[in-house]
């Protein structure tokens, strides 16, 4: 009578360590799938972030250097990240303006002319960026192949001149009471 609850003690761990052992096979590549997923996610996120900041940059300054600039800040962006995410480059940067509307500008044509004397050229750039990320599990899935992902973001240029006679600038502080001083 004694050995008849030893048995079943045993059927019963072997049970358990059966379920478990099924169970941690079946958890694993679900981690690790949720672990892709979310590598994915987050490389989608930068590129993004990436192809607005150098789209942002390049809108910036003369229109004439807007995809140096856009280059450079992809650049700076490959250059401070690592891991998983990698390949990150500049596809295109495009604008809507012709190379002759850009010399009409830089000519002092064609300009929109603001309250407070500054200018500015009415137009977008487009900017369109790729990374690239290795994830472990769905690579399995796509021969080994790192998945591509691309961005495209679009600013209005943001260029502005400034009349040196009455030399005005929208963003100088004012001679007197700037930020933070006390008016008297």
């Amino acid at each position: 009578m004694k050995s008849m609850p030893n048995l079943r003690k045993r059927v019963n761990s072997a049970q358990s360590l059966i379920e478990l052992a099924t169970g941690v096979t079946v958890l694993i590549p679900v981690v690790l799938l949720f672990f892709d997923l979310s590598l994915i996610v987050i490389a989608v996120q930068t590129n993004e972030n990436i192809a607005k900041n150098a789209a942002r940059v390049a809108s910036m300054g003369s229109p004439l250097q807007y995809q140096s600039r856009a280059q450079s800040s992809v650049n700076q962006s490959a250059n401070n990240h690592s891991g998983p995410i990698s390949n990150i480059s500049l596809v295109s940067a495009s604008t809507n303006l012709t190379q002759n509307d850009i010399l009409t500008w830089e000519s002092s044509g064609g300009l929109v002319v603001h309250q407070n004397g500054s200018q500015t050229l009415p137009g977008i750039v487009t900017v369109t960026t790729q990374v690239q990320v290795k994830p472990f599990i769905i690579s399995i899935f796509s021969g080994g192949n790192p998945l591509s992902f691309k961005a495209s973001r679009s600013f209005p240029f943001s260029s502005v001149m400034y009349d040196p006679v009455l030399n005005t600038n929208p963003w100088a502080l004012p001679a007197t009471g700037g930020i933070g001083s006390a008016q008297q």
